[in-house]
């Protein structure tokens, strides 16, 4: 107000002290709203008119040459989600034909009209979970005074959302505004009477989650982990209680010879303790030479007892089966030999297909 005292002492003016309903007089002049700017001499009285407009849903700002700047705060409102749509009218207070809504007269001086906005009303049909909606406001005729428009629920702001003035002619507005809990609006004019004309340009929603959005791109790679042990190799003691598996594959097209051969198998990691003759057998139900009542597996699932390697026959052909013998490798800590005779038939096929399994003492 620093600026309108200032203004009120050089004009000769005393300061604005508003009366009990928020008005300014000053001498005999006219009555003024608070917060209007005064400049300039009309007819002997200090008379101006200033704009109002909303900023935001919780700001109104006096505009006008020489005003007064003016703000109104209000309570925020929660989160919301804008959907525009094709503009629809709400109501036209004029007569038939342009008449939208269930009102044809003007709003009268001082008049709160209040106008559903959720569901159906008028040409609009707007969600009944909508809080709030934007919108633009029309004044067919020029006359003066001011409109606001504000939830049918909440105390009427002193600000103005379109200031018509008389003989300007059409005046136009757009603006926000929130909805009572009902879903209705209030319309104020300061003057009347005045036609009014309403549309609805977009909607408010609640604003919550939506749907799984898409993957995002992948990220940056993070630093390598810690190490983990090093694997088993073929250069590791066995542990103790560890059993390990192989196989033992042999085809061969041989002669008449019958002398005896040898198939060299190496063990997947060193055995805690030398392999000897009597380590290295067949299963118990074989019939080679060597068969131990202590290898109980079979050849699709080959056991062996702590110290032993036992040898399970699968399918066999061109050996004399009672030959078949098992014993330690030229580095018994690391093989063990399968030693037959092969039948000594003339262009026979010879071969040999069998599992093996060792565990560690």
């Amino acid at each position: 107000m620093t600026r309108l005292r200032a203004s009120a002492r050089r004009s000769g003016c005393v300061p604005c002290l508003p009366d009990d309903v928020g008005f300014c007089r000053f001498g005999q002049g006219p009555l003024l709203k608070k917060g209007i700017s005064m400049f300039g001499n009309v007819g002997g009285s200090v008379l101006a008119r200033s704009r109002w407009a909303a900023v935001g849903a919780a700001v109104a700002v006096s505009l006008g040459a020489g005003g007064i700047g003016l703000i109104a705060l209000a309570a925020d409102s929660a989160p919301s989600s804008f959907v525009s749509i094709t503009p629809c009218r709400l109501f036209d207070t004029r007569p038939a034909p342009d008449n939208v809504g269930n009102r044809n007269t003007p709003l009268t001086a001082g008049e709160d009209f209040e106008r559903p906005v959720r569901g159906t009303n008028g040409n609009c049909t707007i969600p009944t979970t909508a809080t709030g909606i934007s919108y633009n406001l029309t004044v067919p005729t020029g006359v003066d005074g001011f409109l606001t428009v504000y939830p049918a629920d909440a105390i009427r702001p002193l600000s103005s959302n379109i200031n018509p003035v008389g003989g300007e002619g059409v005046k136009a507005n757009s603006g926000i505004v929130g909805l009572s809990a009902t879903g209705a609006i209030r319309v104020y004019t300061l003057t009347g009477p005045v036609n009014a004309l309403f549309d609805i340009t977009g909607y408010l929603l609640p604003a919550g989650g939506g749907g799984v959005g898409p993957a995002g791109p992948p990220g940056v790679a993070g630093p390598p982990g810690v190490a983990g042990p090093r694997g088993f190799s073929a250069w590791d003691v066995i542990p103790s209680g560890q059993t390990v598996t192989g196989t033992i594959t042999y085809d061969t097209h041989s002669s008449t010879d019958t002398d005896t051969d040898a198939i060299g198998v190496d063990l997947p990691g060193v055995a805690p303790f030398a392999l000897v003759p009597t380590m290295v057998n067949f299963g118990a139900f074989d019939p080679a030479g060597d068969a131990d009542a202590t290898c109980v597996g079979t050849a699709l699932a080959p056991t062996a007892p702590p110290g032993k390697v036992c040898i399970y026959l699968e399918s066999t052909g061109g050996i004399i089966v009672a030959s078949f013998t098992g014993i330690a490798g030229s580095l018994p800590t690391r093989s063990f030999q399968v030693l037959f005779n092969p039948a000594g038939i003339d262009n026979s096929d010879e071969w040999i297909y069998a599992t093996w399994a060792y565990t560690a003492p």
